[in-house]
């Protein structure tokens, strides 16, 4: 079986893609890794289970078979159906009860799983929460460790599992990194560092249902340079790309903190205006167009843009919307560029 079918095999159910599944995301492989935990707690209790019920020690037993239970019905929900009885912090925990009750009530170097929590901690937990917990583990079980051991081989352990988080933290720090920098390649236009089509998308489908759940305004401007193409005839595709450099760190300086700005086309971008009607979404529209107008993006050529304004509207699709604010953006350059037009 190959590494993806078994991944595939794990993630039965899930709400996971093909494509995610084959390129491993971090919350694919905190999920994977989830389940996987799920599959092995209840064959790794049994054998405890058994242990505690031939000794006698009814409590212990009753604590394994309840964290047993759980865990298998946690099991069957969350492959049937995807749904999650523990969550992971919860799950841990209960990982973390039966192997402190095993450390003291039956067999003292069980503590050496520690080293698989510690792995567990950074691949189940968010950053900043893995951090605290391992840092609290060393602490927990250096305490243990000292009351069961000699002070020699205590002192040893725990300087291993705090040098084991340590490593961790800092694999972790460059995991998250290189998980943000794909996060950017896939939603951001390299050139420009805006968002990009895709990003676009994403959040216009956020807005829609805001708008349709909450009845919140919501407005899109659509901006076209104007006569982008000459500037890349008459002063060369590096000049094209300057005046696309400068226009969007222009005009991301305008931006209010909960506006979006896209570049979904070669020389067209679109802005989206949370919480803003039609009427006020023509006044921004025309500020931009008056700043662009007297920013010199070009030491060789003036330029100008055309902007079109769309209001989302009750019941009509993103495509819709979309669609009218093109059409007005059309317009826009159709009556002379350098002005707006309302969909």
């Amino acid at each position: 079986m190959t590494p993806h079918a078994l991944y595939r095999l794990v993630l039965v159910n899930s709400q996971y893609s093909e494509e995610e599944i084959k390129n491993l995301p971090l919350p694919v492989i905190r999920e994977i890794v989830y389940r996987l935990m799920s599959v092995h707690l209840p064959i790794f209790v049994l054998p405890v289970l058994m242990v505690t019920w031939s000794r006698g020690q009814n409590l212990l037993f009753t604590i394994y078979a309840l964290a047993t239970s759980i865990t298998l019905v946690h099991l069957i929900m969350l492959v049937k159906s995807n749904r999650r009885l523990l969550s992971p912090p919860l799950l841990l925990f209960i990982c973390f009860i039966l192997y402190v009750s095993t450390i003291m009530l039956i067999q003292k170097y069980t503590i050496f799983w520690s080293y698989a929590f510690t792995v567990g901690f950074y691949l189940l937990l968010e950053k900043r929460l893995s951090v605290i917990m391992n840092i609290i583990w060393v602490l927990i079980n250096g305490s243990i460790a000292f009351y069961l051991f000699p002070f020699e081989l205590a002192l040893i352990y725990m300087l291993s599992l705090a040098t084991c988080g340590f490593g961790i933290e800092i694999q972790s720090a460059i995991l998250y990194r290189h998980e943000q920098n794909l996060k950017d390649l896939a939603l951001r236009d390299p050139l420009t560092n805006a968002l990009n089509r895709r990003a676009m998308m994403q959040e216009l489908d956020k807005a829609d249902a805001l708008h349709k759940r909450y009845n919140t305004s919501a407005s899109i401007i659509m901006i076209d340079i104007d006569h982008f193409k000459a500037i890349n005839d008459n002063y060369g595709h590096q000049e094209g790309d300057t005046v696309l450099i400068n226009f969007v760190a222009t005009l991301s300086r305008r931006l209010r903190s909960t506006d979006s700005f896209f570049r979904h086309g070669g020389e067209e971008f679109t802005v989206l205006l949370q919480s803003t009607n039609l009427k006020d979404a023509a006044s921004i529209a025309d500020s931009y167009c008056e700043l662009i107008r007297e920013t010199h993006l070009s030491t060789k050529v003036a330029i100008t843009v055309s902007c079109g304004v769309a209001e989302a509207k009750r019941g009509e699709s993103v495509v819709n919307w979309l669609n009218r604010c093109d059409t007005a953006l059309y317009n826009a350059k159709s009556a002379g560029r350098d002005c707006i037009k309302l969909a």
